[in-house]
């Protein structure tokens, strides 16, 4: 939902957000959450459902997942140009989240479309998924892949941060710290760490690392207190955490959130406290790292592995540091597990934790960076002023969402170029007329009837075999059309273009009386 926060708050004077919400209380919950944040005339408009035609008339359908491929069922067969689709990726180490970009290849997507990557790194999956597919499609069909292939857009582009620092925006930043730390128990005296996140030693980080490293710097330092800010996904991954940090003496350890979710005031008051933020995450469900970006706006600086998304968003020697990773598991050319995984025997949750545990953090750059801040508060202090800074330049609301809309605009220049260049292969069945042109023995193009009044002709066509299609290829304008051939002999297809009828129209209503042997038809042969 942070997405369409963001575009809240970046509408524009006289704009309208439109977003799509199918159930009744999501609808609401929508409302309570986006109107408070609406700007000065700008509008916002939920809808149950969409057709083609309505996302016509807006050029874009935005979605907050990468499921395009299920989306593109919504664009008619040869109108596909009328708007475009625009995923973006989260997380992509399960089955599904593969299969879900894998399915993009083969799907009626065109280069008008995109799937927006919030990192490099997950961008460099998203290129891996499509190239393996789309060599398999080749050799099932004996083609060749082309360089210039029609594929939707991969663009890079952050998830936007937060609006705005909520913890005491009104204190400076030695402020704030000093009465977070009051609340929380916490000497001014001490260098503290915050981790904010799940806490997961299979899914997001394994903290004996950290630990460890902290065990150390305790002894060769002042005091050193790490705030873990979070939820355990249950007890007892609680009791796994509470039992390896016991191991390890010297620093105080303080817990937030825990068995519940912390409270969104709770997390920036940890924040608050800190010297340092750290993220040392070691595991491929990690795409991008907004709690990064949070760190950055409340102003601290950063050390995080250099791992998936996370090089995107550090500046390494300018707003904090970059721990090397490593793993060593990669060059696997069997591996059972894997295939267990894929077999439905092993649970995702299991093979995150499993294919991660190859995964090394630089120990020694991590004591190393935490002793260059505790010995240079100073140089602390710069590279969270230049976070900050960095923050607003690329990750903001406004900074992402301009390029989101940069995006926007160059997708619609895609789609009118297309237009100009005289069309573009459909990716959907050719249409009915196409397709079955091969069932009649003969094809004609009616051009006008000649009408027979039978004794039956009134009762034929306002009967139950006869109305409901009558109206519904008039557009329930059935009256029109029988009040308009009552005193006709002839009719033709410029007389109902004239009535206002479509071609189409007009051509299914001469029809329809051909086919009850009501007319004859003046026509020409196909």
């Amino acid at each position: 939902m942070q997405f369409a926060q963001a575009a809240v708050n970046c509408l524009r004077p006289e704009e309208e957000l439109h977003c799509l919400c199918s159930k009744d209380e999501d609808q609401k919950a929508l409302r309570e959450m986006l109107v408070p944040l609406m700007q000065a005339n700008t509008k916002l408009r939920i809808h149950q459902g969409w057709d083609h035609r309505c996302l016509a008339s807006l050029g874009c359908l935005q979605l907050l997942d990468s499921s395009l491929n299920r989306f593109a069922e919504i664009r008619l067969p040869l109108k596909e140009i009328d708007f475009s689709i625009v995923g973006m990726i989260h997380t992509l180490s399960s089955s599904e989240a593969i299969e879900t970009v894998a399915n993009c290849v083969a799907r009626d997507l065109y280069p008008w479309d995109a799937i927006v990557c919030t990192s490099n790194a997950g961008k460099e999956v998203v290129q891996k998924i499509w190239e393996q597919r789309a060599a398999y499609l080749c050799c099932r069909l004996g083609a060749n892949f082309a360089s210039d292939n029609w594929m939707p857009a991969t663009p890079v582009i952050p998830l936007p941060g937060p609006a705005k620092q909520p913890y005491r925006p009104d204190l400076s930043r030695k402020e704030r710290r000093q009465l977070a730390r009051k609340v929380l128990g916490i000497s001014d005296e001490a260098f503290v760490i915050c981790f904010v996140g799940r806490l997961s030693f299979h899914s997001k980080a394994h903290p004996v690392i950290l630990y460890q490293t902290l065990a150390n710097l305790s002894q060769d330092t002042r005091e050193v207190v790490l705030i873990e800010c979070g939820q355990f996904p249950n007890y007892h991954f609680r009791e796994a955490f509470d039992e390896v940090a016991g191991m390890f003496q010297g620093f105080t350890r303080i817990v937030i959130g825990g068995l519940s979710p912390a409270t969104e005031n709770e997390k920036w008051e940890v924040y608050a406290a800190a010297n340092v933020f750290l993220s040392h995450s070691d595991n491929i469900q990690e795409t991008f790292g907004l709690t990064i970006l949070e760190a950055m706006l409340a102003e601290l600086p950063v050390i995080a592995s250099a791992w998936s998304g996370y090089r995107d968003l550090v500046a390494d020697g300018q707003t904090g540091f970059l721990l090397p990773t490593i793993d060593l598991l990669l060059d696997l050319e069997d591996d059972p597990l894997q295939d267990a995984y894929y077999e439905r025997e092993l649970s995702y949750d299991i093979w995150v934790g499993i294919a991660s545990l190859g995964v090394l953090i630089d120990k020694d750059a991590l004591y190393a960076s935490l002793r260059t801040f505790v010995e240079c508060p100073e140089l602390g202090e710069r590279f969270a002023a230049e976070g900050l800074r960095r923050f607003h330049k690329l990750f903001s609301p406004f900074a992402v969402l301009q390029r989101y809309r940069d995006l926007w605009l160059d997708l619609a220049a895609k789609r009118n170029q297309a237009k100009k260049d005289g069309g573009y292969p459909s990716g959907k069945a050719p249409k009915m007329g196409e397709l079955f042109s091969g069932y009649p023995s003969t094809v004609q193009h009616l051009e006008a009837i000649s009408i027979k009044k039978t004794t039956y002709f009134w009762a034929l066509l306002k009967g139950p075999m006869v109305n409901e299609f009558l109206q519904k290829i008039s557009s329930d304008s059935g009256d029109t059309f029988l009040e308009f051939i009552n005193d006709r002999k002839v009719v033709s297809v410029v007389d109902l273009l004239a009535l206002g009828y479509r071609r189409d129209q007009a051509l299914r209503l001469l029809t329809l009386l051909v086919k009850l042997g009501l007319a004859e038809s003046h026509a020409v042969g196909g």
